[in-house]
């Protein structure tokens, strides 16, 4: 981003890799969305890499994390010991924590079609492409390059080497206000809600997502993560494990190419660069 005031919340700030050999990252600049997803868990700690202005000003950060090459937008990284500092630094012996909510179930909702890949589609040269891994029971993720769009690498671990795998990959679709052309809100607040669609076990099952205060949230006053559940309104089950979230507008289009092969195609807000 540009130009950014004195850091959010304790004032910390770092540059470089830091310890634990580049621990984890990279940390990317600040976003308005991130308000609302940094209040979906009550006590954590909100940390990114600079943010513009009038961004900044909008989010309740803790810590900001620069890289240590200006050329390199992915060289923000923050080691695992202050990691762990900020994690114990934040927490409020006040403050319940409670990131229940969702139901949690080897066994996948009914009515599901196949799903063995989804191809997501941001533009020409940033597309990602998920391929079910029937043995891991789970979805391995691949990006393209640039220089090459049409040609897509696995995206692995650095300390195993290993494919990024994820049970769960869900598409929300939700309203996007355009404040100017590289500064979009998200309606993620309490209250909000849509159509969501879950890809899990090969399977792909139309649902919905909500940020509605339950029973919980009523009597507590805090929030919880966002729910997923069926069109009654009942919980659906994600597969245990690890959950990537894609945010889109709601007049983008998920649709399935041929037996098994789907594409997730964004379209992006009026306005928007």
């Amino acid at each position: 981003g540009s130009e950014t005031p004195e850091p959010p919340g304790d004032g910390t700030e770092t540059g470089g890799g830091g310890d634990d050999g580049g621990g984890v990252g990279p940390v990317r600049s600040g976003r308005l969305p991130y308000r609302y997803i940094r209040d979906f868990f009550p006590g954590s700690c909100l940390v990114y890499a600079g943010a513009a202005a009038e961004v900044q000003a909008q989010l309740p950060g803790c810590h900001l994390q620069y890289g240590s090459d200006e050329g390199d937008i992915n060289s923000a990284m923050l080691g695992i010991t202050a990691l762990r500092e900020l994690a114990e630094n934040n927490q409020n012996q006040n403050m319940p924590v409670n990131y229940s909510g969702n139901l949690f179930s080897e066994t996948p909702p009914e009515g599901g079609v196949p799903a063995n890949q989804v191809d997501v589609f941001w533009s020409y040269l940033n597309q990602t492409r998920w391929v079910y891994n029937p043995l891991a029971g789970a979805y391995e993720r691949y990006v393209n390059h640039p220089d090459t769009p049409n040609e897509f690498a696995p995206i692995t671990d650095r300390l195993t080497g290993r494919t990024l795998l994820f049970e769960n990959v869900i598409f929300i679709m939700a309203d996007h206000i355009v404040q100017s052309p590289t500064i979009i809100d998200i309606n993620l607040g309490v209250g909000t809600g849509g159509y969501a669609y879950l890809f899990r076990d090969g399977q792909m099952t139309r649902i919905r997502w909500n940020t509605v205060a339950g029973e919980w949230e009523q009597t507590t006053g805090i929030q919880r993560p966002m729910k997923f559940t069926d069109e009654n309104g009942d919980p659906v089950a994600l597969a245990p494990g690890h959950t990537w979230v894609h945010v889109f507008t709601p007049f983008s289009v998920i649709s399935e190419q041929s037996a098994g092969n789907w594409l997730a195609r964004f379209y992006a807000p009026a306005g928007a660069r």
